[in-house]
């Protein structure tokens, strides 16, 4: 959508021009940065309060250690945002390494029955499901803050 007489034309939703007020921006930036540290704090909780029925120890800083180092392989793949069309495949890779270290890692940390490995991950997952629901709804209710500027 380049025109060679103007600058970049705004993103469009339908027929309308939508371009985000700074406020809005900001908001959801600060919302996604602070509750990512939530998220993963959650997930340990969630990780270490599971723990006993799948053979595992109740250890919430080796949980903690855990979530974070599953994690990473996302948050550096944040980066690929800052070019659109590779944030959905790079995306996808880095979950899924993150998904084979958590997978990994439950056994090891925990210190889990490895026969209820694939158990215990199902649980987590289903934890971090719903974190991630929550986590993507605090967002858009704080790009909401600033609202779209609307341009016909």
């Amino acid at each position: 959508m380049w025109d060679a007489g103007r600058t970049r034309l705004p993103p469009r939703i339908g027929d309308v021009g939508v371009r985000e007020q700074p406020l809005g921006v900001l908001a959801k930036a600060a919302t996604g940065y602070f509750t990512t540290f939530a998220v993963v704090w959650l997930l340990a909780l969630w990780i270490a309060a599971i723990a006993r029925p799948f053979g595992g120890l109740r250890e919430p800083d080796q949980a903690l250690k855990l979530a974070a180092y599953s994690g990473t392989a996302l948050w550096l793949a944040g980066v690929a945002h800052l070019y659109p069309n590779l944030a959905l495949p790079v995306g996808l890779l880095a979950a899924l390494y993150a998904g084979w270290t958590l997978y990994l890692g439950l056994p090891r940390l925990m210190r889990s029955d490895p026969a209820h490995t694939l158990t215990y991950f199902a649980a987590v997952l289903l934890g971090l499901i719903l974190l991630a629901v929550l986590r993507a709804t605090a967002m858009a209710r704080a790009a909401e803050l600033g609202g779209p500027l609307l341009m016909g």
